[in-house]
């Protein structure tokens, strides 16, 4: 099933929510379905391994400082 495209700067937005998130003491699995929830409301299905794998990218790619304990 198609979706709506994301736009790169509304990931790199939520990216950065979850980076916040967790440093602030969220756990990624929490966050996970955090983002999964903000995905849905904006008629986007995402699986668990695709908002996982955004967890996982954006803790790498845009605060590498914050702990990545997303197992991936």
């Amino acid at each position: 099933m198609a979706h709506p495209p994301l736009t790169p700067a509304g990931l790199v937005s939520m990216g950065h929510q979850a980076c916040s998130d967790i440093a602030s003491g969220v756990s990624p699995d929490i966050e996970k379905d955090k983002l999964g929830t903000s995905l849905l409301n904006q008629g986007v299905a995402a699986s668990r391994a695709e908002t996982g794998t955004l967890v996982h990218f954006a803790l790498q790619d845009l605060r590498p400082s914050v702990p990545n304990t997303t197992g991936i």
